[in-house]
């Protein structure tokens, strides 16, 4: 086995979601409800300013026009799919690595929204994105069996990733895969 210092060091990014009854295994609340009315609130409250885009999550922290135990209520659930997540990764990773290093791992409802007030399914969009079940994270790793890095190697390294969390989420994708 190669030691961490001459295996190749790998920069991973991944989207992922988690499957809804995993995440209500330790939270009362339905991360889809808790979407629904955050998108729907943030729906109207764009329409009543005139805004040409809606706002991150953050944008309405300190504004009355959110219910504050919804904000709390998504933000603990996305602490728990972070921990739950990181966990789950270190693990099934294992195997390909000698070691994983979270370099950002953040919930995707913190994000801003790609979604326009002009859009016809604005609604539905932002139901998704504000849907605490979602996180996107750059990791980094040292391959255990890699004695040089290559086009193929890189290939081969994003095909195993993609197989070691196929079936474990309910949605993968790996974004980008380079050397780190």
């Amino acid at each position: 086995m190669l030691s961490a210092f001459t295996s190749p060091r790998l920069a991973i990014s991944l989207e992922l979601k988690l499957h809804h009854q995993v995440i209500e295994q330790h939270v009362a609340a339905s991360p889809y409800v808790i979407g629904v009315e955050l998108a729907e609130q943030i729906y109207d409250y764009v329409r009543e300013q005139h805004l040409g885009y809606y706002p991150a999550l953050d944008y309405f922290r300190d504004k009355e026009c959110l219910e504050p135990e919804l904000i709390g209520t998504a933000e603990s659930i996305a602490w728990l799919i972070e921990n739950l997540v990181k966990e789950s990764l270190i693990t099934y990773m294992r195997p390909m690595f000698v070691r994983v290093e979270f370099e950002s791992l953040r919930a995707s409802l913190f994000t801003l929204p790609t979604i326009r007030p002009s859009q016809s399914n604005a609604l539905h969009a932002l139901k998704n994105h504000f849907t605490p079940d979602a996180l996107k994270i750059t990791l980094s790793g040292f391959l255990k069996h890699a004695p040089e890095l290559t086009e193929e190697l890189l290939k081969q390294a994003t095909s195993a990733i993609n197989s070691a969390l196929k079936g474990r989420f309910a949605y993968v994708e790996v974004t980008s895969v380079h050397l780190f």
